[in-house]
């Protein structure tokens, strides 16, 4: 057996040592069970530890035996290069090929293969050996965050509204059955390319917007991972072409409207208060959040005809308007104003603190348009 052998060639050379050997009075079954294997003990990886690397070129078996066919000094060169891996230690050899051309053209080749590659970039290597986190749990700390105001909107450096971090969530909830499980780092252009193709082949597709849309929470997600010095962990240069990302067209969006037949369906249907909101929804051009953030003697002139957008309702709290631009005075018609007039003396808190509003908007028009 080969286990009996190598046990006769230790008692062979512990014999051979004489009394030297501490050990060399015991059977060598003995001395093996009291001794303790000592483990490996690797260094961890370090980028200052590496000079960088040219890789290697060479040719096949043939070729360098000279039983090939092919002119001197151009058959095919390949090339060879080291790779770290996720989670291992151990890098990976990998190989590229570079035709028929002379060894000085492929060194040169394979040098500008490594560079492009960033195999030997510090970027690639924190991306490797930095934690293995999943889109899953990355995309969970992000919107811990956004919730918490520690990540912020880009443009105004404020805390994202309550309608964005609900948009937000929906979209992670639905790259999570996708993505999920994907590690941080492997989700660069290919992956991407496979994410827009599901959300177009999906049993109800994607509209154009909303793939665009998640695929910004995608791109959010991956560089919101960070080093110590705030430092992008993986850092993408997204080729928008290879991945398939639709573009978006304004005038084939979707912009549902109702036609003036509509509005008046609407209109005369609704009862009491509901249908001044409604008739100032249609002849205003408010949006229904900006209707149910005014307030009358704040937001609503004396005579009715000025209404001032200064603020806006989400979900039962007060925000502000969308944009800077909802910042704005409507003038609106003088049948609209008396409208609006005699129903603010019966009724001052016609706008403000209507929860079931937005519900009761939805039902009337969808009873119309069934």
């Amino acid at each position: 057996m080969a286990c009996g052998d190598s046990i006769e060639v230790t008692e062979e050379r512990e014999t051979a040592q004489g009394h030297s050997n501490p050990f060399s009075f015991l059977p060598t079954s003995s001395v093996l069970n009291s001794v303790s294997a000592i483990p490996i003990r690797r260094r961890g990886k370090s980028m200052s530890r590496r000079v960088g690397q040219n890789g290697e070129v060479f040719v096949k078996q043939l070729c360098k035996k000279g039983g090939c066919a092919h002119p001197k000094g151009f058959c095919p060169k390949y090339g060879r290069y080291w790779k770290d891996v996720p989670g291992q230690h151990a890098r990976q050899r990998l190989s590229v090929s570079f035709g028929k051309v002379t060894w000085t053209s492929a060194e040169r080749k394979l040098r500008e293969h490594i560079i492009a590659t960033g195999v030997d970039s510090v970027e690639s290597f924190n991306e490797v050996t930095g934690p293995l986190t999943t889109f899953r749990e990355q995309a969970d700390w992000w919107l811990k965050e956004i919730r918490a105001g520690r990540i912020l909107s880009r443009k105004k450096r404020t805390p994202m509204r309550s309608a964005t971090v609900a948009g937000y969530e929906s979209a992670v909830t639905w790259l999570r059955n996708v993505i999920g499980d994907k590690p941080l780092a492997d989700i660069k252009n290919e992956v991407a390319r496979e994410l827009v193709t599901a959300m177009k082949t999906a049993k109800h597709p994607l509209a154009d917007k909303t793939i665009v849309t998640y695929f910004q929470v995608v791109k959010a997600v991956v560089a919101s991972a960070l080093n110590k010095e705030g430092e992008q962990l993986h850092s993408r240069n997204w080729n928008l072409h290879h991945i398939g990302l639709p573009i978006v067209n304004e005038r084939k969006q979707s912009k549902p409207a109702f036609t003036a037949r509509e509005v008046e369906q609407i209109v005369s249907r609704a009862a009491g208060r509901y249908r001044i909101v409604f008739a100032l929804l249609a002849g205003s051009g408010l949006r229904i959040g900006e209707a149910l953030g005014l307030k009358m003697g704040e937001h609503v002139s004396a005579d009715c005809k000025t209404l001032y957008v200064r603020q806006s309702v989400w979900n039962s709290k007060e925000q502000d308007p969308k944009t800077e631009n909802a910042v704005r005075d409507i003038d609106v018609c003088s049948d609209l104003a008396s409208c609006s007039r005699a129903t603010s003396e019966t009724e001052p808190t016609v706008f403000y603190s209507i929860p079931t509003l937005v519900n009761l908007y939805h039902n009337e028009t969808s009873c119309v348009t069934a």
